[in-house]
């Protein structure tokens, strides 16, 4: 229940910044502000000594490097490709977490996640060049690593909260340097996009996601995350009053059919 409510909070995301987008708001100024806003979180962390670790650092450094590369990405192919391409993180995932912390790798979830891959295509169902597979890729990896570096974290004893306060932190020198090479506006549309970002779609969703990681398979925990186009895709139609597709109803089941063959086996 904790990755479920986190993947509708991220799902929410995309529908907010697509309203934004169109009233005038920037994708990386809405990072930049994001940064900026997430800093209230630290006013309710105290115990700033644990920040000075180089593990957190590293992490915060990945987390930024994953928010540029994706929002680089949404603004070149789209937000509906790049949410269908970011999921590659899952295959990234179950790789890392192998390297990282000897999570098993078996047929089952190799399965899972190519049903679930497969269904998020189906969500989509658009034109695909070769450079935005390329960016969604990269988009993959960088969340994949991320998703995997904070479940090793969780195994050295590293809580939730320092995980969460290290991704704001160290996320923002990289973020703030790429702000000074790329267009940044200061409209009432981009500042709150980055308050919606800092509070829906980083703080309590990551919060949610991680206290939830921390009990399962981390595979599994980024498959049931994967609701995520589903929940936008929900929310898109009695929001944005977009259309679904029979082929689109059918992306979504195979999705939860992937979800629930992966719970099922692992848990074997």
């Amino acid at each position: 229940m904790d990755i479920l409510g986190a993947a509708f909070l991220w799902g929410t995301m995309g529908v907010v910044i697509d309203l934004l987008y169109m009233l005038g708001g920037n994708s990386f100024s809405m990072v930049l502000f994001m940064s900026v806003f997430g800093l209230i979180f630290l006013l309710f962390y105290r115990d700033f000594k644990k920040l000075l670790n180089f593990r957190l650092l590293l992490f915060g450094t990945i987390n930024a490097v994953f928010i540029e590369i994706f929002a680089g990405s949404i603004t070149v192919a789209g937000a509906p490709l790049m949410a269908v391409l970011l999921y590659t993180s899952i295959i990234f995932v179950i790789l890392f977490s192998f390297f990282l912390i000897r999570e098993n790798i078996t047929k089952i979830k190799l399965l899972s996640a190519l049903l679930i891959i497969s269904g998020l295509y189906l969500t989509y169902l658009g034109t695909v060049r070769f450079y935005f597979i390329i960016l969604g890729l990269l988009s993959g990896l960088t969340y994949g690593l991320l998703i995997s570096f904070s479940k090793k974290l969780q195994f050295s004893g590293v809580d939730n909260n320092s995980i969460i306060a290290a991704g704001v932190v160290w996320s923002i020198p990289l973020i703030v340097l790429v702000s000074f090479f790329v267009n940044i506006n200061y409209n009432i549309y981009s500042i709150s996009g980055g308050l919606y970002i800092a509070i829906f779609a980083e703080i309590i969703p990551f919060y949610l996601f991680y206290r939830g990681m921390k009990k399962m398979d981390s595979s599994l925990a980024m498959m049931i995350s994967s609701m995520e186009p589903v929940f936008t895709i929900i929310l898109a139609f009695f929001i944005l009053n977009e259309t679904l597709t029979t082929v689109q109803f059918i992306g979504a089941f195979v999705i939860i059919t992937g979800i629930i063959i992966s719970d099922i086996k692992i848990k074997k």
